[in-house]
C-alpha cells in the first residue's frame, strides 16, 4: 500500500492515466494484490510425514542418498561409455558440431564464423546428429 502512495505523489497530475487519480490507485492496489498472490509459494517440509502405506514415511526418506549404489555406478559407466561410442561413430563434422555446442558451450555464430560454414548448415548437422546420438543410446538402454 506504501508504494502506490509513493508512486502517486511521485508523479504529476499529467502523468496520471486517463482514469484520473480514482482509476491509478485502484489499478495499482489489484496489480499489487495480484503479485503477492503469484509470489506467495506453499512451502512443504523434507520432514513433514507423507500419507499412505506407509505411515512415518518424510519426504527426505524418498530422496536418493549421497551413496551411489555398485549397479548404478557401473550403469553410469556402462551410459558414458556408450555415449561415446556413439560421438565416435559420428562423421567428422557431426561429431565436432555436438561437441563444439554442447560440451564447450560455443555458439552457432561463432562456429560459422571460424569454420566458414553457414549456420543454417550447422544447424542441420547438429539436427541429424542429435537424432543418430538418440537412437544409439535408444538401443544402449537396459
Amino acid at each position: 500500500m506504501g508504494e502506490v502512495y509513493a508512486r502517486l505523489f511521485s508523479r504529476t497530475d499529467d502523468e496520471l492515466p486517463g482514469g484520473g487519480l480514482v482509476g491509478y490507485v485502484y489499478a495499482s492496489l489489484r496489480n499489487g494484490v495480484i503479485d503477492r498472490l503469484r509470489s506467495r509459494r506453499e512451502t512443504v517440509s523434507l520432514d513433514a510425514p507423507i500419507g499412505g502405506e506407509e505411515e512415518g514415511m518424510t519426504l527426505a526418506d524418498l530422496l536418493p542418498c549421497g551413496e551411489e549404489s555398485p549397479l548404478d555406478a557401473m550403469s553410469r559407466a556402462e551410459t558414458v561409455r556408450a555415449l561415446h561410442q556413439a560421438l565416435d561413430d559420428l562423421d567428422p563434422p557431426s561429431r565436432e558440431i555436438i561437441l563444439a555446442t554442447e560440451f564447450e558451450d560455443r555458439s552457432f555464430r561463432e562456429l560459422s564464423e571460424a569454420w566458414q560454414v553457414p549456420i543454417g548448415t550447422l544447424l542441420s548437422r547438429k539436427s541429424r546428429a542429435l537424432r543418430r546420438l538418440a537412437v544409439a543410446m535408444a538401443e544402449h538402454r537396459p
